[in-house]
């Protein structure tokens, strides 16, 4: 209580000096300028301690961030604070005008992607990923626009009606939680232990359409790693005041081999299993693409890309499909495609894919 009493104070009295020098005019008064504080050996030290790594901007840039975030629960436009340290991103509580347009262009969008791999003897199986907002909904301090409320049972129903293979994630993943984390509480992504949830979903879906492969994909633990939290870039206490954004996560890590492995005639030489989708499945921190390989029964060929959202890298995996049925005419390489689709970009128009 007395540290965060004296963080309160340093941070307020940082906030009044850095306040006032930045008033027009202000100067110094004439009696401090021959100090030995102002000139001199230390004022040299402390010239080119500043050049080097502007530590005083620095401190003031956390003071006033940690102003903020302290007295009024907020950061950076970016980042919604939450209750004990999480932060959630602002994309799944804001929504524009034209969310209704960009939703249905989505789904639009993803019916002709089902289409186009069906006519090709290809199944999609789509994966909705419920946003952190959503499954923590209890750790929330304001509520989402009224376009998320519903957001991920509106997906899973519309997209069922339009005869598409939905994987329903979410009761996993509320279960889940009870027992691990299931999202990162200074990132916007998954768990590995999240990740691995919504894949034994996946699992549950194949097995019942008799869709999983023949082979053994075995995942064990190795190491874990300390990992910072892409939101804690909308959070600028570091290093003055980390201990307001909670302590460094330390995430588990995994390995996923073919138990056939050491046997390489036992091997399929090409995968018939694509996965599509965002950095939840790029980033082989959170390992979804090992845990897929586990959970269809063969090797997985990744084509997901951080930063592009869901719906361009299954655009380009498209034009892909149909240039081998250009040299190839009676087939394609893949049976099953795996599409792994965060809720809140269906309604996220800088992402929306043009022309298809």
């Amino acid at each position: 209580m007395k540290s965060l009493e004296f963080q309160y104070q340093i941070i307020i009295t940082t906030v009044v000096v850095v306040g006032v020098l930045s008033l027009p005019g202000f100067v110094l008064p004439e009696k401090f300028a021959d100090t030995e504080f102002l000139s001199g050996e230390l004022a040299e030290i402390i010239e080119d301690r500043y050049d080097e790594e502007l530590p005083l901007k620095r401190f003031a840039a956390n003071s006033l961030t940690a102003f903020t975030l302290l007295m009024f629960g907020e950061a950076s436009p970016g980042v919604v604070v939450g209750a004990n340290h999480w932060l959630f991103t602002d994309e799944e509580f804001i929504a524009d005008l034209a969310s209704e347009a960009t939703y249905q262009t989505n789904l639009s969008f993803i019916q002709s992607a089902n289409e186009t791999l069906r006519s090709q003897n290809i199944e999609l199986l789509i994966v909705p990923v419920p946003s952190k907002a959503r499954v923590y909904a209890e750790l929330t301090l304001k509520q989402p626009a009224g376009a998320h409320r519903d957001l991920y049972q509106r997906i899973t129903r519309d997209l069922g009606q339009r005869g598409a293979h939905v994987v329903d994630t979410l009761p996993g993943l509320m279960a889940g939680k009870a027992q691990r984390e299931m999202y990162l509480v200074s990132d916007t992504h998954w768990t590995p232990e999240g990740a691995a949830n919504v894949a034994g979903s996946v699992r549950s879906t194949l097995e019942a359409r008799s869709l999983e492969g023949s082979e053994r994909w075995l995942t064990q633990g190795i190491a874990p790693l300390q990992h910072e939290g892409d939101l804690l870039n909308f959070v600028d206490v570091s290093p003055w005041f980390e201990s307001l954004t909670g302590s460094a996560e330390v995430i588990d890590q995994f390995s996923t081999e073919n138990a056939a492995a050491v046997d390489l005639f036992s091997m399929d030489v090409s995968p018939d299993v694509a996965l599509v989708g965002t950095s939840y499945s790029a980033n082989p921190r959170f390992h979804f693409e090992g845990f897929i390989k586990s959970a269809v029964g063969g090797d997985v060929v990744n084509f997901s890309e951080e930063g592009k959202g869901p719906f361009a890298p299954m655009a380009e995996f498209l034009e892909l499909v149909s240039d081998q049925q250009k040299h190839n005419a009676d087939q394609t390489s893949f049976r099953l495609v795996i599409w792994e689709i965060p809720e809140r970009y269906l309604i996220h128009r800088d992402y929306v894919v043009a022309n298809f």
